[in-house]
């Protein structure tokens, strides 16, 4: 059932209620005339529902008073727990316009943008000439980004990708800006007799295209 056809199933039951109440004692405001008391009493929880409550119509006996009454705080809830619903929509909607309209490196341009102090991020961010927030883990710099005291975060793709993956009831999405193409590396000593060996495995892993098995495996989700 459509919510308009369960809106007029509601009006008239209130209606026919309020009718049955009033009919004898309060015949003016609601006839005993089937159709024009049924009328004025689904008028009356019409007013009542839209917060309008105009007063040309008011029962007067007990059990309708409680009918009213009954009714009044169902619409309460009703209407205050619609427009809760739509007040979320809305923030959400919000929300993902804000982090949607990071398409481009560029649009960070004036940005507030948490970077972490030391990182390739922050070197991108001030490039760009983003409003910069310094933290010292990325954590921190996410925590800005839940209290909306930032626009976003820059940093190492792999990492952003890893949170998300492992915070998923977090409402944060990763933009489709990149700003450059960086490799991890090691540090070995030069000096050191497992040099050599090291390098001709990498490049073995390389050809036989371990490296990218082992990106997809642990550095893209």
């Amino acid at each position: 059932m459509s919510s308009v056809g369960l809106l007029v199933v509601l009006l008239f039951t209130v209606g026919n209620l309020l009718w049955l109440a009033e009919r004898r004692r309060n015949t003016e405001q609601f006839p005993k005339d089937y159709w024009n008391g049924i009328g004025n009493g689904m008028w009356f929880a019409l007013v009542t529902l839209t917060t309008v409550g105009y007063g040309d119509r008011a029962p007067i006996t007990k059990t309708g008073r409680i009918i009213a009454g009954v009714w009044m705080m169902i619409t309460m809830v009703t209407v205050s727990s619609l427009t809760a619903g739509i007040a979320t929509s809305l923030t959400l909607s919000l929300s993902d316009q804000t982090v949607l309209q990071f398409t481009a490196p560029e649009d960070i341009t004036n940005s507030r943008i948490a970077v972490v102090r030391g990182s390739t991020g922050e070197k991108w961010a001030q490039l760009y000439g983003a409003r910069i927030s310094q933290t010292r883990t990325l954590v921190e710099a996410i925590d800005l980004v839940r209290l909306n005291e930032v626009d976003g975060v820059v940093f190492d793709t792999p990492a952003l990708k890893y949170y998300l993956h492992t915070h998923p009831n977090e409402n944060l999405k990763l933009s489709p800006v990149s700003f450059a193409n960086e490799s991890y590396g090691f540090m070995i000593s030069p000096d050191s007799s497992f040099l050599e060996d090291f390098n001709i495995r990498i490049l073995e892993m390389q050809e036989s295209g371990k490296i990218r098995e082992i990106e997809s495996q642990w550095l893209s989700y």
